[in-house]
């Protein structure tokens, strides 16, 4: 006797195929949607399917059958959704005012929240994720609409005032102390300088601000080398001296077709710019004033009081008549 025949009648390859062909026949499948439709069928199977042992049974195959057949469901669903009248379709269901109050319900549960906040962080470390990302933000496109959204008023304010936040400042002072080697490294390498210089070189033409503060930071770095044996030895913040402060009392360069050059009313030579307080006093807004060339190189390094508009207007004009 055959193995085929030892096998339970139901059970035998050849019936199953026989019946499976069965099933698929319009005539079949008109009479089962008929039977399955009947007020005592679904009474029966809905008592059937309510005991705790066949939940289980049906748990269990159902994921034995996923498991198994992984690949196929993948490609039928990757398929499926890609239909149009299934995208069509699940946008109109999307937009109905129940199904709407009822995603932003379930959203909004804290733990809801959490589980997806976990996920996402243990999602953006994977490999896969990264590689993604990085290839994503280095699309030509994607770039150029970065750079488009950036350049927006309302979107440099916005940026601004939370990068000015006690915990963002906080948090990137952190982040600078722990690496801070490696962004020196970083910000030596040739392409990284050449990309900076340009990009501040640019800047300098459109913003007079940033084109007058930078300078005030040189003109601070170059006084210590010359009028100062230790030179520079800190950064200009632990000096106590306040570039924007300065800045918003001078204001922007005068535009009357003069050239202007910013001048000390007490010059730099009379302090000891070893003492920090000195220091300090030195760089004092008030101590700042806006000159012409030509009356900045007469004043030099002469202690003289300040002068009225109509004074520089007058040296202005006699300075230029002797040249």
């Amino acid at each position: 006797m055959t193995d085929n025949n030892k096998l339970k009648y139901w059970q035998r390859p050849e019936v199953k195929a026989r019946r499976r062909e069965y099933e698929q026949t319009p005539e079949r499948k008109a009479k089962r949607k008929e039977y399955l439709q009947r007020l005592e069928v679904i009474e029966r199977l809905e008592e059937y399917n309510s005991k705790p042992e066949v939940k289980i049974r049906k748990k269990v195959y159902n994921k034995q059958w996923k498991d198994k057949h992984i690949e196929e469901r993948k490609e039928y669903f990757k398929e499926y959704y890609s239909r149009s009248e299934v995208i069509a379709r699940k946008k109109i269901y999307q937009q109905l005012p129940e199904v709407k109050a009822r995603k932003k319900e379930y959203n909004s549960r804290p733990e809801v929240k959490a589980r997806r906040k976990k996920y996402s962080q243990n999602y953006d470390k994977t490999p896969k994720k990264k590689a993604y990302k990085k290839e994503y933000n280095s699309r030509p496109e994607i770039k150029a609409k970065k750079r488009k959204y950036s350049r927006k008023i309302e979107v440099k304010a916005r940026r601004k005032a939370y990068e000015q936040t006690p915990e963002v400042r906080e948090k990137k002072r952190l982040h600078y102390k722990r690496n801070k080697e490696k962004i020196k490294k970083y910000r030596k390498k040739p392409e990284v300088k050449a990309k900076t210089n340009k990009r501040d070189r640019e800047r300098r033409k459109s913003d007079n601000s940033f084109r007058i503060m930078n300078n005030l930071r040189s003109h601070f770095n170059k006084s210590f080398n010359l009028y100062s044996k230790e030179g520079k030895i800190m950064p200009i913040k632990k000096y106590d001296v306040d570039v924007k402060a300065i800045f918003n009392h001078i204001g922007d360069e005068p535009n009357d077709g003069n050239i202007y050059e910013l001048d000390h009313i007490i010059p730099l030579c009379k302090f000891d710019l070893t003492d920090k307080e000195q220091i300090k006093k030195a760089w004092l807004p008030s101590n700042h004033q806006w000159l012409t060339k030509e009356i900045n190189r007469w004043k030099s390094n002469r202690l003289i009081k300040p002068l009225t508009n109509e004074e520089k207007v007058k040296l202005q004009v006699e300075l230029i008549k002797n040249n």
